[in-house]
């Protein structure tokens, strides 16, 4: 969930751990993204209710496929577009350009809901469905 407000606030970890004093480490920050380890009830609540407040205004929604995916081959989730039945979910390819020239895809079902995600380069990816695409300083 952390990881969900945290890229919805366009936090990368580093500024993240910043917000905090003393900072949180990143491999901390790195465990929580990936699901290896989960922080307290009460540090997820006081982390996300910061992020709240820095008027995140939509949290990412992941597909089961997605989290299933994670758990199956860690953090790379777009892999699994290599298998066929995923093309049959997908929906859109929703294209974010960064100016660094880097940017990230993320292919969702018909409830919007991420199937996979890839951040990083643009090229080699399939645009399955509807393609939109958008700019984003970073």
């Amino acid at each position: 969930m952390i990881k969900e407000y945290r890229q919805a606030a366009g936090l990368t970890q580093k500024q993240f751990s910043d917000l905090f004093n003393p900072p949180i480490p990143i491999d901390t920050i790195k465990n929580w993204d990936c699901g290896r380890k989960q922080p307290p009830d009460w540090v997820e609540g006081l982390i996300i209710e910061k992020l709240k407040k820095m008027e995140v205004k939509k949290v990412k929604e992941y597909s089961e496929h997605y989290k299933m995916a994670c758990e199956d081959i860690g953090a790379n989730g777009y892999k699994i577009l290599e298998r066929e039945k995923y093309h049959r979910l997908i929906c859109k390819t929703i294209i974010t350009k960064f100016a660094n020239g880097f940017g990230e895809i993320e292919w969702v079902d018909s409830e919007d809901r991420i199937i996979a995600v890839h951040i990083g380069t643009l090229d080699d990816y399939p645009r399955i469905g509807e393609v939109i695409e958008s700019m984003k300083e970073q």
